[in-house]
Order: C-alpha cells, then structure tokens, then sequence
C-alpha cells in the first residue's frame, strides 16, 4: 500500500444506513463507491453491512460482514465469498477482526472462536482461542 490508495467500510443496518465500500486512489481526497458492485458480486439481493477490513495491497482486500468474509483480489472491482465460515461457527457472527499476513494467510474471530485460513478463504480452521468469553461480563 502506499499513502494514496486505501478503502473504507461502514453503514449499520439499524440505522437505515445500508453499506458502505469505498476506495479512494488520492490520498482519501475522492472515494469511489464499491457497494453496489460488491452487492452484485456476491449475488445479494440486500446491502450487506460491513465491519471488518484487511488491506494486504491495492489489489488483495478482505472484509467482513457480521457472518461472513469475503474478498477482492483486483482492487474492489469484483467480489467473492470466502469460504463458508458460517458453516463451523457456532457463534453464528464474527467480529470485524480480520488479521491476514499475506493474501492467502489470514485469522478472524468471533466470541468465543479463532479461525484461519491458509488458502485466500477457500476453507477455514476453528482453533481454540487465546481467550475466554464471559457473556456474563
């Protein structure tokens, strides 16, 4: 990455807000607007709220919806799922924690669980977590 090019997530769907995914290629004096093309990407009928963003390079994106991740590997223009990490989270929602070392290796937590991927998302690992929630705290 470099001083001009970065990306932006937001919006909260209680608010009426929708999402928001922005690039900006001058320093965060312009911004582009993804959203629509990530909705179109993914095949989602709905705005997609977003939380969580990794920027490994201008070209290697990673962000996170409250149940999903999902990536770019050519700068925002188009999206994917990452793999389905839904389907070994018993959480049932992520945080917006993303953590990836190059474009393949990355983690993603949830409450009470770490995942990591190896492969760009394709497949997830549950691992036992450094920590320990108390939904009573």
């Amino acid at each position: 990455m470099n001083s001009q090019v970065g990306f932006a997530v937001g919006g909260f769907e209680r608010y009426g807000v929708g999402m928001y995914l922005g690039k900006t290629t001058d320093g965060g004096n312009t911004w582009t607007d993804f959203s629509q093309d990530f909705i179109k990407s993914v095949k989602s009928s709905t705005y997609i709220p977003l939380y969580g963003l990794w920027i490994v390079d201008a070209n290697n994106v990673y962000v996170s919806s409250g149940s999903q991740v999902y990536v770019t590997a050519n700068g925002g223009t188009s999206w994917s799922q990452a793999g389905d990490i839904n389907a070994i989270n018993p959480d049932k929602s992520i945080h917006g924690n993303l953590h990836f070392a190059t474009s393949n290796a990355g983690f993603v937590s949830s409450r009470n669980y770490l995942f990591r991927t190896q492969n760009g998302g394709s497949s997830w690992e549950k691992l036992t977590p450094p920590w320990n929630y108390d939904a009573s705290l």
